[in-house]
């Protein structure tokens, strides 16, 4: 379960291993959107979302290669399918993965 928002926040880059059956999406987070900011803290923060136990990962162009990208949504279904909708130059890209575990971890800055 992802208990941020991510809306505006940008994917800098995705990393998928299958044969560890992980994904690891690297953002730049929108740390001021968050419900618990503090004006004290950085208004941007680097994290990683980690994703084990994939057992699917789909991307809707996989040829795409990130810089960036605004993050527009992001949704949970009940068969524990994350899907991302993010911008890219041209067109609104997904992400579909299905995963045993979800891990958010803020970065050193």
């Amino acid at each position: 379960m992802l208990n941020y928002e991510l809306h505006d926040s940008l994917i800098e880059k995705i990393l998928y291993s299958p044969d560890q059956k992980k994904v690891e999406i690297f953002v730049e987070l929108c740390n001021w959107k968050q419900k618990d900011y503090k004006e004290s803290e950085p208004e941007m923060l680097n994290m990683c979302i980690l994703f084990e136990g994939v057992e699917s990962f789909q991307l809707s162009n996989p040829d795409y290669k990130f810089d960036g990208n605004e993050i527009l949504d992001v949704s949970e279904t009940e068969d524990s399918t994350t899907k991302f909708s993010f911008l890219t130059e041209d067109d609104v890209e997904t992400i579909l993965i299905i995963a045993q575990k979800i891990e958010c971890v803020i970065m050193n800055n």
